[in-house]
């Protein structure tokens, strides 16, 4: 599978992954379909810029594992479309339609122990907090499952983790979307997220009272840096520090307006840094293994000075294809690399 500028589509093309309309999830074309130039103007009037196409090259039995469905993420960010507004209308919401597309999300997850978070670039209408709620939501279902959590554990930590953010409803848009930093006066408004974002779940969520103290807690660090409350590591609960993790890896691997996102890579290499000091150890230990460090369509240097391009990644591999150097259509498992090692990542 190759990512390639929507500029770039030539006809005949064989399309890798099914593309759906952010608005309503309307297929707009379906995997394998093949594409024409014509269709060019019309996807970038959805703003999709770039799409995934079959390398004729690729082995067909390399298989593409995705954390969450395409159909499944487009709902989820339809319902939090819904209960924002709710929020904003009267400060309620149902849960029922949210509740069910967590289960959706776990189930998924459960099914297939391969499956790693491969940080695939993701085209969308929606605003950032949008698509990165349920972002964290996916990851933090990654990261519980590797842990060991309970089905019932699972489900509580993931209605946490969708609505960690809630409370920037009640915060002013302009300061959300405030490009540069803020002001020492701006931040501390900014920072009272937590805490509506606690008293607006705790009103509309009885399941538990653990997705509240979710929101309240996962800007919290295990050193007391964090906020509101400035809690140390034992005062942290466990759903808090996994949210929290999943919160800060989405949100440096993604481009917002007053920032460049890190590659998948560097974004681990800093939790591993912050381990034990801003980030439990144990959850970052775990969130390690169900995050792809080089994800599909990545292109790697190598030692050897040859090019590789990642074309199939899960929890136990990821394979890279030579697609310059001496040994073209070589592959290389990235994690158990002997000889050879990556010098640098190129797009």
């Amino acid at each position: 599978m190759l990512k390639i500028p929507v500029d770039k589509i030539t006809s005949g093309m064989k399309l890798a992954k099914t593309l759906y309309r952010t608005v309503d999830g309307k297929i707009l074309l379906m995997e394998n379909c093949r594409l024409k130039s014509a269709y060019i103007p019309k996807l970038k009037e959805y703003a999709i810029r770039y799409v995934y196409i079959q390398d004729p090259e690729e082995d067909k039995e390399e298989e593409f594992l995705q954390p969450i469905r395409e159909e499944t993420r487009t709902q989820s960010i339809n319902i939090l479309k819904e209960i924002n507004e709710q929020v904003k209308t009267n400060g309620t919401f149902n849960i029922e339609a949210l509740n069910e597309v967590v289960i959706s999300i776990i189930d998924y997850i459960l099914e297939d122990s391969r499956l790693v978070y491969n940080m695939i670039e993701i085209e969308t209408h929606d605003s950032y907090t949008l698509s990165h709620s349920v972002n964290v939501c996916v990851l933090s279902a990654l990261i519980g499952t590797a842990m060991g959590l309970r089905r019932r554990e699972l489900e509580i930590l993931c209605i946490g983790a969708i609505l960690h953010d809630i409370g920037k409803n009640v915060i002013d848009t302009k300061l959300l979307n405030k490009p540069g930093c803020l002001e020492p006066s701006e931040y501390n408004i900014f920072k009272e997220h937590a805490r509506q974002g606690y008293e607006i779940i705790k009103r509309n969520v009885q399941i538990s009272f653990l997705p509240a103290h979710t929101a309240l807690q996962h800007h919290e660090r295990e050193d007391g840096s964090g906020y509101p409350r400035g809690l140390t590591t034992k005062s942290i609960h466990q759903f808090s520090e996994i949210v929290a993790v999943a919160d800060v890896y989405d949100a440096m691997t993604s481009n917002r307006a007053y920032k460049k996102a890190y590659p998948s890579h560097m974004a681990m290499q800093e939790l591993v840094n912050n381990s034990n000091t801003k980030y439990n150890y144990t959850v970052v230990e775990h969130f390690l293994k169900v995050v792809a460090p080089y994800p599909i369509g990545s292109v790697l240097l190598l030692s050897s000075g040859e090019k590789a391009t990642v074309i199939n990644v899960s929890r136990s591999k990821c394979i890279a294809m030579i697609k310059s150097g001496l040994d073209e259509r070589k592959k290389y498992d990235l994690y158990k690399l002997n000889d050879i090692s990556i010098v640098g990542r190129l797009k």
